[in-house]
Parts: C-alpha cells; sequence; structure tokens
C-alpha cells in the first residue's frame, strides 16, 4: 500500500471516530423531545428488520440499566420456557404488530417534570391512536428511559417486573 493511500484511511479513521463521538454528544445534549423522536425514527426503520428487546446494547441506548436489565430478564424467561413471559406486545409502539399500510404518525411533547423525572407525551397513531408517557431520567448527562405508562395506566417496568 502507498504511503498516500495509508495516511488517506488513517484520515478515514479518525473521521468516523469523530462522528461517532459527535453523534453520542448530540444525543446527550438532546432535549426529552427530541431523545424521544430520536428513538422512534431509529426504532420504526429497524422495526421489520431487527428485534431490539433482547439488544442489550440498543436497549442501554435509550433505557436505564435497570429497565435494560428488566427487558433482558424477560427474554431469557422466553428462551427458558418458549412462551411469552411478561411482555406480550410491543412496547414502544403500545400495541401487537405495527401495520405500514395505514402509516404511522406520532406527536411528542414534554408534560411536565420534577427534580428526577421529566415525563414526555407521545400519541402514536397507527391503525388507533394510542397515548404513551415515557418518564425520563438525565443520567451521566443523557436521557435514559426509566419508564413508560400507557393509556391503561399500567407501567412498563411493573408489567416487566412480574415474577
Amino acid at each position: 500500500m502507498s504511503y498516500k493511500k495509508y495516511l488517506f484511511s488513517i484520515v478515514i479513521c479518525f473521521v468516523i471516530i469523530i462522528c461517532s463521538q459527535l453523534s453520542e454528544i448530540s444525543l446527550a445534549a438532546a432535549t426529552p423531545e427530541s431523545f424521544i423522536r430520536d428513538l422512534y425514527k431509529n426504532y420504526l426503520i429497524q422495526y421489520d428488520k431487527e428485534y431490539w428487546f433482547d439488544n442489550e446494547y440498543k436497549l442501554l441506548v435509550y433505557f436505564d440499566k435497570n429497565m435494560t436489565k428488566l427487558f433482558l430478564n424477560d427474554e431469557k424467561c422466553k428462551e427458558e420456557t418458549g412462551e411469552v413471559c411478561n411482555l406480550n406486545f410491543d412496547p414502544i409502539i403500545s400495541a401487537q404488530d405495527l401495520d405500514n399500510k395505514y402509516g404511522v404518525n406520532y406527536e411528542i411533547k414534554m408534560v411536565d417534570s420534577d427534580s428526577t423525572t421529566i415525563r414526555c407525551q407521545v400519541i402514536f397513531t397507527n391503525i388507533t391512536t394510542r397515548t404513551l408517557i415515557f418518564e425520563l431520567k438525565k443520567i451521566e448527562n443523557e436521557f435514559k428511559i426509566i419508564d413508560i405508562i400507557y393509556s391503561s395506566g399500567q407501567s412498563l417496568k411493573t408489567i416487566l417486573s412480574q415474577e
């Protein structure tokens, strides 16, 4: 390999590393609404391609360690029993499935906050309209989901914590 090609390869590697770091920085500096918007954008793009709830890395991008552990425990239960355990619906869209022929629409707004928790409401429409409240906490300068409350009043954390 020539010196110019070698140098060019090194520069490209640095650019990739810097860009990845900048994306992490922008996520850390995001507003609660943009954090949730990013979640939906990434989740919906990968909806038919990749299952998230057994992927610790993907979960930790958006959920705190406790919620991630609860998701992974539920997945482990499914593997061991061969049956659905606690989570019998998609927690991000609050439904069994997404139907692409109906299109997807969602609105996000911050509804309230206190000294430890920020709450964002998501009105999600696909076939029917559902309301979800995402409870967020800032952990090490990044927003993390600590719970999702559904229009039924059920808490995702409570659902996943069942024995």
